[in-house]
């Protein structure tokens, strides 16, 4: 706000490192009713950013990719300073969580849809040992990316 006028503009710049940061300035009425637009506004735009990050990763144009487990998350929350802070990052928490299982390994939900779209297709159903198999072998990847994942969140902290 300069002088009565309002004036929004938006901020993209890329750092050595080649991660990209968008910045959005604006100003926030007060009034219940924009805090939930501001909210919904703020989920899409996390959506996207979570949506461009996974794309750009396993498309390769990403070479640090920086992923968190459960004790980079513990540290992020101890480290809120505020209740607006804390319950931000539980929502961006939860969205990635979301978006994460939607993912097409087969032991998630995501897997799962691509399963049914296959068989929709096919016109058949998968053989239950097929499937169990595939669903095994995804769970086991997840188990060891969450490994990866902690020993990388505990070799941070040193």
């Amino acid at each position: 706000d300069r002088n009565g006028e309002l004036i929004n503009f938006d901020v993209r710049t890329t750092s050595v490192q080649g991660r990209h940061y968008y910045i959005k300035f604006g100003v926030i009425e007060p009034k219940a009713f924009d805090r939930v637009v501001y909210a919904f506004n703020e989920t899409g735009d996390y959506f996207n950013a979570n949506i461009e990050g996974l794309v750009s990763m396993f498309s390769g144009k990403v070479k640090n990719v920086e992923v968190m487990g459960v004790v980079g998350i513990a540290g992020e929350i101890s480290a809120t300073e505020s209740l607006g802070e804390f319950f931000y990052l539980m929502s961006a928490i939860s969205l990635s969580l979301g978006i994460f299982n939607l993912l097409p390994v087969p032991a998630l939900d995501g897997g799962k849809i691509l399963f049914l779209i296959i068989e929709k297709i096919r016109r058949k159903p998968f053989n239950e040992n097929t499937e169990a198999t595939a669903t095994l072998i995804g769970f086991g990847i997840i188990i060891l990316l969450a490994i990866v994942v902690t020993i990388s969140d505990v070799a941070g902290l040193f």
